[in-house]
């Protein structure tokens, strides 16, 4: 590995920006709440400070009263290019205050988990629509408030900083001498892709376990955008993928890389997003950026970004080739229509035993899909929204009506029905826990078919009690978690912990599910791991599906290694 010396910074990780809108409170306990006006008391100081260099009016998300691990918050929705500062601040009692951030697509945006009385974040793009801002007590009891203020991106810096709320995880440039051998790593590198890489950027990145880092770059129509990532001493194994601009993953990096990298090309001109996030360590990667249009060496890896005006005939045989080349039948019912603009459309389904996958594929001109799908007796089984695609896994049988309209453009959609090979149980019995468990497994990009994942485990979640269990990673093994909660709850949060419970290996949260992993690598014996669960607000019954990943050992042979399709192993009670 590559050590980095002196590297001022790193980058601002995938943090959002806001058109301040008030969101409903959402607490996990009851309490009274306040005006929201009345937050302001608290907030007041560094509200005016902010604005004084250049934020925007706040808005107060949530305002009441609570003791020690209460919390309350709320949603905004927020433009895609500016940035926006949260703060939590509440009376003298309270002694110590946490703050989060997230998007309604799992991703952690930001947190402030030191102990001070007042914390803060800051969210630039590229981000999601929406992001959720919470304040938990971590000690003492009083009144509190969560704000958000609007600030460009070359504003936020010095406000952050007046605030007190800066850190060393902004995007700095890597000077020359500043990384010793990266110069050599990138000549390798760009003589291996072979394309007439042409350098457009090195910067620092700061990473840990816990948060993944977002790099956004251009791709120019009829180019591609390569990323090289160093990592220093201290950081080991970065999982690296690529997201399009509407936040569906569109590739990743073997798990085995030391250096990774990825290269992505796109016939229009787009914006594409680079998720890191290293299994073990926290430091500093650098990132390098690169362009070319010229052909790349026989056998290099391309990752290449659909059109967005694709015909519906030719978006249909697309994914079903891709279906079956996984394992998956012919669809077993097939309809078509026409998808407006602020009006759903209304399509009675009749659902096989068992679990199904509906994909709802748009064609051009139509984008953006979003779709919603409905027990006989009015609950709510499915729901997902995409660009060109969306796609549900309802686990109920019978009728069921599904509603779809078009997001961005009106044009025609088609719905195609599978069935899935899976037992019935526990899927049946929660089917809305189910299907985003379902869901977030296949957008991680981590199932080639539902088969795979095997039975999940049902688990009681409140926001006072954790839902744990221990199971065993044999060596070159990594283990996927994925938790998905039924009706009556938000705020899905999974941990893992390892020998002793005390080390964190991964976290992650998100609204309705959450998805992350840990690996067992370069052991030559199973690693103990604690999975923990809960939800931030009401109470609800989810699941919890566990999934095994053969890895090759990267050092030492290590004998006997089970089967990648080994069952997971409870971990025997100490």
């Amino acid at each position: 590995m590559i050590r980095a010396l002196s590297v001022a910074g790193g980058v601002l990780l995938s943090l959002g920006c806001a058109r301040a809108k008030p969101a409903s409170p959402v607490s996990h306990a009851p309490r009274s709440e306040l005006p929201s006006d009345d937050g302001m008391r608290w907030l007041g100081v560094d509200v005016a400070r902010a604005r004084a260099l250049g934020a925007g009016p706040p808005t107060v998300l949530a305002a009441g009263a609570g003791a020690s691990g209460d919390n309350l918050g709320g949603r905004m929705r927020l433009p895609a290019d500016a940035c926006a500062l949260f703060l939590a601040r509440g009376s003298r009692a309270i002694e110590d205050l946490d703050l989060f951030v997230y998007g309604d697509d799992g991703a952690v945006l930001g947190e402030d988990e030191t102990s001070t009385s007042t914390p803060g974040a800051v969210v630039c793009p590229p981000h999601p629509e929406y992001v959720y801002a919470f304040g938990r007590v971590a000690a003492g009891h009083g009144i509190f408030a969560v704000s958000a203020q609007i600030a460009s991106p070359a504003q936020i810096e010095r406000v952050e900083r007046a605030i007190g709320t800066a850190s060393e995880n902004r995007e700095r440039e890597v000077a020359e001498g500043d990384w010793p051998g990266l110069d050599a790593e990138v000549a390798r590198h760009h003589e291996k892709i072979g394309a007439g890489l042409r350098e457009v950027r090195r910067i620092a990145v700061p990473l840990d376990p816990r948060v993944p880092a977002r790099v956004t770059a251009e791709v120019e129509a009829h180019s591609c955008t390569d990323m090289l990532v160093v990592p220093a001493d201290d950081v080991a194994y970065v999982d690296v993928a690529a997201l399009d601009d509407r936040g569906r993953v569109i590739g990743r990096t073997p798990s085995d890389e030391e250096i990774p990298a990825l290269l992505v090309c796109s016939e229009e001109r787009t914006t594409v997003s680079f998720e890191l996030r290293p299994r073990a360590g926290r430091g500093l990667s650098a990132v390098v950026l690169s362009t070319t249009k010229d052909p790349v060496s026989p056998g290099t890896v391309v990752l290449r970004l659909p059109s967005s005006t694709r015909p519906l005939a030719e978006a249909e045989a697309a994914l079903s080739d891709a279906l079956a080349r996984t394992g998956y039948a012919p669809a077993s019912f097939t309809e078509r229509g026409d998808a407006v603009v602020g009006r759903s459309a209304s399509l009675d389904l009749d659902l096989p035993e068992g679990c199904s996958r509906v994909d709802v594929i748009a064609g051009a001109p139509a984008s953006g899909v979003d779709a919603w799908l409905w027990s006989s007796g009015g609950a709510l089984s499915a729901h997902d929204t995409g660009g060109e695609q969306a796609t549900l896994f309802p686990c109920i049988a019978h009728r069921a009506r599904l509603d779809l309209e078009a997001l961005e453009h009106a044009g025609p959609f088609a719905v195609e029905v599978r069935s899935l090979s899976l037992p019935s149980r526990p899927f049946s019995a929660h089917p809305l826990a189910a299907s985003r468990l379902l869901g977030r497994f296949f957008e991680a990009s981590r199932l080639s078919a539902p088969k795979d994942l095997g039975i999940p485990r049902t688990l009681s979640l409140s926001p006072d009690t954790l839902a744990s269990d221990d199971v065993l990673v044999p060596p070159a093994h990594c283990l996927d978690v994925g938790l998905g909660l039924g009706p009556g709850a938000e705020g899905a949060e999974v941990r893992l912990l390892g020998e002793g419970g005390n080390q964190e290996l991964a976290r992650a949260r998100g609204t309705h599910s959450a998805f992350t992993s840990t690996c067992a690598l370069e052991r030559s014996t199973p690693l103990r791991v604690r999975l923990e669960a809960r939800v931030a607000v009401g109470t609800t019954t989810g699941l919890l599906g566990l999934r095994l990943r053969d890895e090759p050992p990267s050092a030492a042979s290590l004998s006997a290694a089970p089967a990648p399709s080994a069952p997971v192993e409870r971990a025997p009670a100490r």
